[in-house]
């Protein structure tokens, strides 16, 4: 007869390659969820001065809080940084002010 002993669950954290397949399933998230449609820089921009004037600043949180808005990837990844995104909204009221 054999003595039954307790097991400790084994806890395995996340590979890379899983990280990767995570981001990678957020995408297909987004994309469903129409989050995939492309938006003009004069349509992102205006995004971002609306949020502006909503909050009266902003951050790369809140960016990333509020649905319907671009994530801060996206602006960095069309505008090169945020902050050169805000000096390209500079026409629209973003400029110094955030």
């Amino acid at each position: 007869m054999h003595a039954h002993t307790e097991r400790t669950p084994k806890i395995t954290m996340p590979t890379p390659s899983a990280m990767l397949f995570y981001r990678g399933e957020q995408a297909a998230v987004d994309f469903i969820l129409g989050r995939h449609r492309r938006l003009s820089d004069d349509e992102m921009l205006g995004r971002l001065k609306a949020l502006l004037d909503q909050h009266g600043k902003l951050s790369g949180v809140l960016i990333d809080e509020v649905d319907g808005m671009p994530s801060t990837a996206t602006y960095r990844h069309r505008f090169g940084t945020l902050h050169r995104a805000y000096q390209h909204g500079a026409h629209i009221g973003l400029g110094q002010s955030v």
